[in-house]
């Protein structure tokens, strides 16, 4: 989905939530006698763009919130995208950074990606990565070469989530 670009990917958490609206529930579901009673699961809408993502799994609704967030974040990456321009491209110093060529790895060889969703990029990652795909209109192997990664190292990283998986799948379409 084309939706106008924000800079979003590198904000703070704090300063994604400034641009958010919050809202607390009862989440429903397995969980007892104390799921019902309070208003623990969170709801957060990015006001920009109207995405919203739940947490809900915890008591605790600080812990809602940071899950929240973290699908919010997701979201963006996955659904908001930014153009490219093939002849001017360069991977940011950031995504060069989380290259890595193996000890004793012939020079021809292209780098591994290094990122997981534990990553403190990640998110911004799959935004870069499914920026490119859509620019290479669905092409892996091309957009691997375009970001300086192997292939099955690319596929890898998309492999990782279902829902970036997913998005890459739509954009061959």
């Amino acid at each position: 989905m084309m939706k106008p670009a924000m800079p979003w990917r590198n904000l703070t958490d704090e300063a994604l939530s400034a641009q958010c609206r919050w809202e607390a529930f009862r989440a429903r579901g397995p969980g007892g006698q104390h799921r019902d009673k309070t208003n623990s699961a969170v709801r957060v809408t990015h006001l920009p763009t109207g995405i919203s993502a739940t947490g809900g799994e915890s008591r605790s609704p600080r812990e809602n919130r940071i899950h929240a967030l973290k699908r919010l974040r997701l979201k963006l990456a996955i659904e908001i995208r930014e153009p490219i321009d093939r002849r001017t491209f360069a991977p940011p110093a950031w995504f060069v950074e989380a290259r890595h060529l193996p000890k004793g790895a012939l020079p021809d060889r292209a780098p591994t990606l290094k990122i997981t969703p534990r990553h403190h990029a990640f998110f911004e990652a799959v935004g870069l990565v499914l920026d490119v795909i859509a620019e290479m209109r669905g092409d892996v192997r091309a957009s691997a070469a375009m970001l300086g990664v192997s292939t099955s190292s690319l596929k890898r990283f998309i492999e990782q989530d279902g829902q970036v998986l997913a998005a890459v799948k739509r954009l061959k379409t």
